[in-house]
């Protein structure tokens, strides 16, 4: 499988492709960023073959949609802000995608991605979401489960926090 990470240049999302090669096997997986030094950085650090780097900006929508094309998947891990952009930009490339972040505007994006056969899954890195796989996983490890709470925190939090800042613009 080839996936696009999208984003993929920052402090999370890299996090995610670690992980990503660590416990699948893809055969392709390109860091797409618009910061070209930080993009080769994050290929540096993984020190995987598989890793290569692509310069994509959401905000050249036609171009970076041709960079998407001919991968399987694009994993977007951009902030909350430009969700509009970068899905936008998947949508045209025709492709699978999931988001990282929150949910926003990609629902517009809905007819574009049944009409190509793809599926685009929005939110998955925050709650609900993950929290929901997690969930899953737990249930079909344990012997019984009476009841799963799950709660989201810090989403205005009373203390400045460099995980929940928006640093786009």
């Amino acid at each position: 499988m080839k996936i696009f990470c999208l984003g993929a240049a920052g402090k999370i999302s890299r996090e995610s492709v670690l992980d990503l090669l660590q416990s699948d096997k893809p055969t392709r997986v390109t860091i797409g960023d618009m910061d070209e030094a930080r993009g080769r950085e994050v290929v540096a650090w993984l020190a995987d073959d598989r890793v290569d780097f692509a310069q994509a900006d959401v905000f050249k929508t036609d171009q970076t949609a041709d960079l998407m094309r001919d991968y399987d998947l694009v994993m977007d891990g951009t902030p909350i802000s430009i969700n509009h952009e970068s899905t936008l930009c998947i949508a045209r490339a025709g492709v699978h995608g999931v988001n990282l972040n929150g949910t926003g505007p990609e629902f517009v994006f809905h007819d574009a991605f049944v009409e190509a056969g793809k599926t685009y899954v929005p939110g998955f890195g925050m709650t609900p979401g993950i929290t929901n796989v997690m969930a899953r996983y737990a249930h079909d490890r344990l012997e019984s489960i009476d009841t799963i709470r799950i709660s989201h925190g810090a989403f205005r939090p009373f203390a400045f926090s460099p995980a929940i800042t928006e640093t786009t613009r």
